[in-house]
C-alpha cells in the first residue's frame, strides 16, 4: 500500500483488491495482482475508521 493504515476495510471486486480509509483516513487504494501494484483511487469526502465495505 502507499499509505500505512489501521482500521480500514478491504474487499474483492473484479480481481482488485480495494482498502478504503482508516483511522484519520479518507483515502482509497486497490491491488492489482496481474501488475504486482497498489495505485491510489479518489479519495472519500471524509475520513472513515473501520468502515463497512460489501461486494456483490
Amino acid at each position: 500500500m502507499n499509505e500505512k493504515r489501521s482500521g480500514g476495510s478491504a474487499c474483492a471486486v473484479d480481481g482488485l483488491i480495494w482498502v478504503f480509509g482508516g483511522c484519520d483516513s479518507k483515502t482509497v487504494e486497490f491491488y492489482d495482482p496481474a501488475t504486482n501494484k497498489w495505485q491510489v483511487s479518489s479519495n472519500m469526502n471524509r475520513e472513515r475508521y473501520v468502515p463497512c465495505v460489501l461486494s456483490i
